[in-house]
């Protein structure tokens, strides 16, 4: 299936897109939207990630537990 992101982005997913459940969860939006339903689908431009490569991705992770301490005897 033909999906419209940045180069780097598609080849890392075009497995994805190429399986069924991805067929018909465009069949899906399509029929929701031809109901006058909203969707509203990432096309670009609004929130980045699909018009930069992969090289440009940072990834970022917080823990928000407590550290344990250690006792020495």
């Amino acid at each position: 299936m033909e999906v419209k992101i940045e180069q780097s982005w598609k080849q890392a997913l075009q497995s994805e897109f190429d399986k069924p459940y991805f067929a018909e969860l465009v069949r899906f939006l399509h029929a929701e939207k031809a109901a006058g339903k909203t969707v509203i689908l990432v096309t670009g431009g609004s929130t980045g990630w699909v018009d930069y490569g992969l090289t440009h991705l940072r990834v970022h992770t917080f823990h928000n537990g407590r550290y344990q301490r250690t006792r020495r005897k």
